[in-house]
């Protein structure tokens, strides 16, 4: 990708020569010496084509920047670098994304809520603090991987905030916190999957669970005055 050109066996066995004559200067590099150092750098060159998947995981492998395969849990080899890269993914991890707070990073359980993220109005013209968390699994991995590189939480949030804004603004105050709780989960959930898959992002949003459905904190605080 960044288009310098990699150093091929050639440039490997002239920079192993060059340190050997620098930690044995008197060296004497013989023709079946040369032969001796081009085979082992050779058999570590393919040895670091060797690779691992665990249980749960998946590995996509690209030759040349073109997806080759997709292998799954135990042993493989591939072409070493600059012919073959594998990249790794754990495809059954449940993932989850929370749109209205965040965690504080000394506790699991303290959180912080993010106004700009989490004030909605509603059909009846209350805003309401909505605090939620979205569950998410990879199910293609090259779409995953490739649609949206290092975006992917970003989108997903963002998807997710619009669509909770669309369904509460037409969702009355008093209905989002008892009957239509569920009814919100799941319309989101609807809205999020046809969002991603229109993006072709590979995944699968599993699950939406409402964790808030308040008044704001300053409009509670103003009540009481």
């Amino acid at each position: 990708g960044s288009g310098n050109t990699p150093p091929g066996l050639e440039d490997y066995l002239r920079r192993g020569v060059v340190r050997l004559r620098e930690v044995l200067p008197r060296l004497v590099l013989t023709r079946r010496t040369l032969t001796l150092i081009g085979c082992t750098v050779l058999a570590l060159w393919l040895c670091s084509g060797i690779y691992f998947v665990n249980a749960g995981q998946r590995c996509i492998v690209l030759r040349f920047g073109a997806v080759s395969r997709i292998t799954g849990p135990g042993a493989h080899i591939n072409l070493p670098w600059p012919i073959e890269v594998a990249y790794k993914s754990n495809i059954d991890k449940a993932n989850l994304v929370n749109v209205g707070f965040q965690t504080e990073e000394d506790s699991a359980q303290a959180s912080s809520d993010v106004p700009e993220e989490s004030h909605m109005l509603t059909a009846d013209g209350d805003i309401v603090d909505v605090n939620f968390t979205v569950y998410w699994r990879i199910v293609d991995m090259s779409a995953y991987l490739f649609t949206l590189p290092h975006a992917q939480d970003s989108t997903i949030k963002s998807v997710a905030e619009s669509a909770m804004r669309e369904v509460v603004s037409q969702s009355q105050f008093a209905r989002i916190q008892t009957v239509d709780r569920g009814l919100i989960q799941s319309r989101v959930a609807g809205m999020m999957q046809k969002a991603v898959d229109s993006y072709g992002m590979g995944i699968e949003i599993t699950g939406v669970k409402l964790l808030k459905t308040d008044f704001p904190a300053e409009a509670i605080g103003t009540s009481h005055e």
